[in-house]
């Protein structure tokens, strides 16, 4: 419902810059998602496929709190678009000694929903900062849309992520697998996301 993207004109403006022998300030966090999409213009959004990173299951599943992860749903202002935008943070467990290994593969995160609904995008990587370790906040969203016949929305995800046990302990790349239920995405009140 928005009439054009909103900051699309920063990689123009980049470029321009480029061009002309100059160097582009950076920023402090790049513009994502809502900010940088394109209007849908008759309601319905293009799926781009993606493929499950690891289909055979061959990465070792992690350890039970070892990462958190919260999310929050948004419903479009327009009732008839049937669309939600999610919102999820991924951190290393607050109880626990584990930080990102910013040295290996991202946060990575493959998506697929009930029949009937779209999700874009399926398949998401989000890098850290440049420094090797650290224990921050990793923040993504994506959307999902449904048909006038979908049944009730759920989403399976694979996160893939690379993790150190503590500081200058072993790093690890591991698999976990989650679920959003219906009642997870629509509840009546959404949880906080995380400081």
């Amino acid at each position: 419902d928005k009439p054009y993207a909103f900051y699309d004109w920063i990689d123009a403006a980049r470029s321009e810059l480029l061009a002309r022998g100059e160097t582009p300030l950076p920023l402090k966090v790049e513009p994502s998602g809502a900010e940088i999409a394109k209007p849908i213009k008759d309601g319905n959004f293009e799926v781009t496929p993606a493929s499950m990173p690891d289909p055979d299951g061959r990465v070792q599943r992690a350890a039970p709190g070892l990462m958190e992860w919260r999310h929050v749903t948004v419903s479009h202002t327009q009732r008839e678009r049937r669309s939600i935008r999610v919102h999820m943070q991924w951190q290393p467990a607050a109880n626990s000694s584990v930080e990102w290994n910013n040295e290996a593969e991202p946060l990575t995160l493959w998506l697929e929903a009930t029949p009937g609904w779209k999700v874009q995008p399926a398949f998401i990587q989000v890098p850290g900062p440049p420094m090797a370790h650290d224990r921050e906040v990793r923040s993504l969203e994506f959307e999902c849309q449904a048909s006038e016949d979908a049944a009730a929305l759920e989403i399976r995800g694979v996160a893939l992520f690379s993790i150190c046990e503590s500081s200058g302990g072993p790093c690890l790349y591991r698999r976990l697998d989650w679920v959003l239920s219906h009642a997870d995405l629509f509840p009546q009140q959404a949880p906080p996301l995380l400081p």
